[in-house]
């Protein structure tokens, strides 16, 4: 029974984890940073840290030869193609759509955008390229914006753009933080996994017949 208690506390305690956010804080104002946290642990994922002088060398040392290549064989695709056909290629393209589509669209509802700030100043040749360019990412920018406050969960957000007729440079300043719970991610993520692993095998069937 104590064995039973164990692993049931195991399992919760696994399952708490996976329900804590993680989090994404990415920051550009002239060089982009990208810093990946959970719970007290923090990593810069941009730009990455320089390897040490030792680190390089070590990695020089590590690399091995390059061998030959070996001769090249039948093109996959021309296989596959003869094996199913137009139609056949067609199926497997609209399979890997449907699955790239139903991962990202479930990843989106659980996906929680706690900050989203644009400032956006924007400077052309001249008074005439500056209104064009203007308008040109107001187009682009405001219904991308409305399209995640619509399909998110936008808390906060902050959109400034102007136009620099009598400034000199264009100036960029974005910074979001987003976080998600890595029991929906990763629930979403087998699921799309087992569906991309049938798939696949189903192909690798048909080129070996």
């Amino acid at each position: 029974m104590t064995a039973l208690y164990i692993i049931v506390g195991i399992l919760l305690f696994i399952f708490l984890l996976l329900m804590i956010p993680v989090s994404f804080r990415f920051r550009y104002d002239g060089e982009p940073e990208l810093i990946l946290q959970y719970l007290f642990v923090r990593i810069k994922l941009v730009p990455p840290k320089e390897k040490s002088e030792k680190q390089k060398n070590e990695s020089k040392k590590s690399e091995k030869p390059k061998e030959k290549k070996p001769e090249k064989k039948e093109n996959n695709l021309k296989k596959l193609y003869k094996k199913r056909g137009l139609d056949g290629l067609f199926e497997i393209l609209s399979d890997v759509i449907s699955i790239i589509k139903d991962t990202s669209t479930k990843l989106i509802k659980h996906i929680v955008i706690k900050k989203l700030k644009i400032d956006l100043l924007i400077v052309g040749e001249d008074a005439g390229d500056t209104a064009m360019k203007y308008g040109y990412i107001c187009s682009a920018l405001y219904p991308a914006v409305s399209f995640i406050d619509s399909n998110m969960k936008l808390k906060k957000k902050q959109i400034d753009i102007e136009p620099g007729f009598t400034e000199k440079e264009t100036k960029i300043f974005a910074e979001t933080k987003v976080s998600i719970r890595p029991w929906f991610a990763l629930g979403t993520i087998i699921s799309a996994a087992l569906r991309g692993i049938k798939l696949i095998l189903g192909i690798k069937k048909d080129m070996e017949v």
